[in-house]
């Protein structure tokens, strides 16, 4: 019989054979999955994980729900939603850790609830991709601009345009006091 280690080696080398980009994050997921199940027994630690994840994805579904949208899991989707979600969570945990706030599961649903419910501080683009992996591959982007409000290009159009009513104020201060 062959071990997890072989079967996690064949996956590294088939994933660096060229292939469809579709296949590289589903042989991921693949490769985690073994992984998990090779060292899950009947931990709590992993009937926890399972539980936040459950409720994460309840918090995805009813976010869809409020944007008149629906989960369409079959198949390969069902792998790569699962893998995005688990990123997802993990991202927020280590955020939230990163930023010296709490990190334990309520807190990972509350951040997932409060990123959710300030969808509309992105911008169209980003408002408009609502698949988990769409989400999974930009929250590097998506949290800091539900966190500031807007993407970094209007803070940097505010920045400029800040910088130049201070130029503006300065040389009407100059010519006041020339006259």
């Amino acid at each position: 019989m062959i071990t997890t280690e072989q079967k996690t080696g064949l996956i590294d080398s088939y994933m660096q054979r060229p292939r469809g980009l579709d296949d590289v994050p589903i042989l991921k997921a693949i490769k985690t999955d073994l992984i998990k199940l090779a060292t899950k027994g009947t931990s709590k630690a992993s009937e926890q994980d399972n539980k936040l994840y459950n409720e994460a994805m309840g918090v995805y579904r009813q976010f869809l729900k409020s944007r008149n949208s629906h989960l369409d899991m079959k198949g390969k989707k069902a792998i790569q939603y699962s893998h995005a979600m688990r990123g997802i969570i993990s991202y927020i945990r280590g955020f939230q850790q990163q930023n010296g706030k709490e990190s334990g599961d309520q807190y990972v649903l509350a951040g997932l609830r409060f990123m959710f419910a300030n969808w509309d501080r992105l911008n169209t683009w980003h408002q408009n991709r609502l698949a988990l992996p769409d989400i999974y591959d930009k929250i590097e982007e998506i949290i800091p601009m539900i966190k500031n409000g807007h993407d970094k290009r209007t803070q940097t159009t505010s920045t400029i345009e800040q910088r130049q009513a201070e130029l503006e104020q300065k040389r009407q201060a100059r010519a006041d006091q020339g006259h």
